[in-house]
């Protein structure tokens, strides 16, 4: 920094040279840099201006006598009083203030919007222009309290007055139970991501209304809108109305969700909204019915058994498949390597099946895994229990068709067999939630063969997944060709098979409902005897082109680095496998051959001894007969 030394005339007479040395003028040293700074202005407090203009004798004095009602009540305050008042007002701070005129507004019915506010003031009650007067309130401000006091129903800054601390109000917390109640009824739990989507027909501001509804219906006090949708993000970050699903929609909640953006009318919007709450209503029944299956079979596994049935994206197990990707990769062949899932209930297992391209996606799989997991059940528990619940997809080619119901038909030795649908678009339960677990691990590890795959399906789920690959079928679907079957069963989602003696009925009906009957069918006449099944035969015309081409790139892959010796010579072997005609016999278990039924003996409790007579004891007490009669006694002497 540069100091200049600065010294006096009188200095300069006396010497005829400057010092060196810097401690003998030390305090005639300037700072040039500070000296060039402008020192800033002081300015005057303006704290008190303010509350001196409003508490002036001749401003006051000129109010006294305005005009604020039939009862004159500001004629009744004086110069003196109305000084007062304002000079305990404006000492306040702005937040001091406003909490002012919040509790009074408040401590005076303001939520009773036809009712004339009226405030105390020194033993009196005055009016509120009086009131504002006397404090000094200016009438833009007092009304936006009035409004917001009005409007909300709840405390502005939500902390409460006699603790300092924070709360949330009645509305808040219903708003939230309301929210909490339809994410329960109609909400979709994702299967790859800790979210909830609810049905594509809504909106958070259809909800709202639904909220404000409900809330006028039983004549309660609602949040606004912008109020309703903070509680939301701030309570509901995980809940979403997604603009693009990646599930399957809902015709109907697409159709709802267009129709109610369009201008209606309000007879036609009520009449929409009434049949949008009963489709709603419609799917959370179905799934509170597969709920309550899978609660019975986990309470009672020996009286019911609960399984149900999807089948997974086969671009997600594409053999081989590495985490990352190179460039040529795209033109290197793959083979489709699909997974079937079944989750049973009643043992808390789940089981994987993959298979290929050589077997088509039709019915034959689902019941030849069907039949592997309920063979499964038989040897856990000692043979299969006498009422079977299935979920499985409304996919006519897998699932819903006659084949499968007269197949189902034929286990009536276990005594009922009930098979559900849920509504289409609404159909995302627990089995995808595996589905999502191999699909995360698959995108994360290298798979190249299917032991490989196998091992990646065991370590992907809790419980650990009883993971099979499927070389042969049975070919359930042609034993089942009969003459004569079933037709019209595409709106049923509701099937019981029951057994009445020799007789075999099929009840049917389109939903769950209590209130709705079942329609009957017997199926006695047109069943014949199981016999033996045949092999479902490879379709060689379309896995034959799949095989040259894996065989051409194979080289490829391993000159790229992609596949080591090991999986080289694994898939040489795999596809030579693959091009024989001749299979092994299927593993899965016949009917014929599982056994019947065995209804669980209900063993009567027994009452301890000491326990039963002593109620016999006190039963024996009501049964006496006694007399009461007056006694005379004798005089004392």
């Amino acid at each position: 920094m540069k100091r200049v030394k600065v010294t006096t005339f009188e200095q300069l007479e006396s010497t005829d040279h400057v010092e060196d040395s810097d401690t003998e003028f030390e305090d005639d040293y300037i700072d040039v840099r500070n000296a060039k700074r402008k020192i800033a202005r002081k300015r005057e407090k303006t704290s008190n201006v303010l509350k001196d203009k409003e508490t002036d004798f001749n401003v006051i004095n000129n109010l006294v006598n305005s005009p604020c009602c039939e009862k004159k009540c500001l004629s009744t305050s004086n110069v003196q009083t109305i000084q007062t008042c304002r000079a305990m007002f404006y000492k306040k701070t702005q937040e001091e203030q406003s909490d002012f005129i919040e509790r009074n507004i408040r401590c005076n019915d303001a939520s009773l919007e036809d009712k004339q506010l009226t405030f105390v003031l020194t033993g009196r009650r005055v009016c509120e222009y009086a009131w504002r007067i006397v404090y000094g309130i200016k009438r833009r401000r007092y009304y936006y309290m009035k409004k917001k006091c009005r409007s909300t129903n709840e405390d502005l800054d939500n902390s409460d007055k006699r603790c300092s601390q924070q709360y949330k109000s009645r509305q808040y917390l219903e708003a939230k139970s309301f929210v909490t109640g339809l994410c329960k009824r109609y909400g979709d739990d994702q299967p790859d991501i800790l979210e909830i989507h609810l049905p594509s027909c809504l909106s958070i501001q259809q909800v709202w209304t639904d909220y404000k509804s409900s809330c006028e219906n039983l004549g309660s006090p609602y949040l606004s809108y912008q109020r309703f949708y903070g509680m939301w993000i701030e309570e509901f970050p995980h809940v979403k109305i997604p603009k693009y699903q990646k599930l399957s929609k809902c015709n109907e909640c697409v159709i709802f969700k267009e129709t109610i953006s369009k201008k209606l009318t309000k007879i036609d919007l009520g009449e929409l909204k009434d049949k949008r709450r009963a489709h709603l209503l419609l799917q959370e029944i179905c799934r509170e019915k597969y709920y309550k299956h899978i609660k019975k079979s986990k309470e009672h596994p020996s009286m019911y058994t609960s399984v149900i049935i999807d089948n997974m994206d086969q671009s997600k197990t594409n053999l081989p498949r590495f985490p990352l990707h190179f460039k040529n990769e795209t033109t290197l062949e793959k083979m489709h390597h699909h997974v079937t899932g079944v989750l049973c209930h009643g043992l808390n297992k789940a089981y994987t099946f993959t298979w290929t391209d050589q077997f088509s996606s039709d019915c034959n799989i689902t019941l030849n895994c069907l039949m592997s997991v309920l063979g499964d059940v038989a040897t856990e528990n000692g043979g299969l229990p006498p009422t079977l619940y299935i979920q499985a997809d409304n996919s006519p080619k897998d699932n819903k068709n006659k084949y499968v119901i007269m197949f189902l038909a034929m286990l009536v030795k276990m005594e009922i067999i009930k098979l559900t649908f849920l509504m289409v678009g609404h159909t995302h339960e627990d089995v995808d939630q595996l589905f999502s677990r191999i699909s995360v691990k698959a995108s994360k590890e290298k798979t190249t063969t299917i032991p490989s795959l196998l091992d990646l399906i065991k370590r992907s789920y809790t419980p650990q997944p009883i993971a099979k690959h499927i070389e042969s079928l049975y070919d359930f679907r042609d034993q089942m060709a009969y003459p004569s079957s079933l037709a019209g069963i595409k709106n049923q989602h509701v099937f019981k098979l029951t057994k009445d003696g020799d007789k075999i009925f099929l009840a049917m009906k389109e939903w769950p409902l209590e209130s709705a009957p079942y329609k009957t069918l017997e199926l006695t006449n047109i069943l014949q005897n199981l016999d033996m099944p045949r092999k479902v035969e490879p379709n060689m015309e379309k896995i034959g082109g799949i095989i040259q081409l894996m065989r051409r790139d194979l080289p490829k892959w391993v000159q790229n680095g992609k596949l080591n010796r090991e999986d080289e010579l694994w898939w040489i072997d795999y596809l030579s496998t693959l091009e024989k005609t001749r299979r092994p016999a299927p593993k899965t278990p016949l009917p014929q051959n599982m056994g019947r039924y065995k209804k669980p003996q209900h063993e009567q409790p027994a009452m301890e001894g000491n326990l039963l007579a002593a109620i016999n004891n006190h039963i024996q007490t009501f049964e006496r007969n006694t007399a009461v009669r007056i006694v005379t006694h004798r005089p004392r002497v």
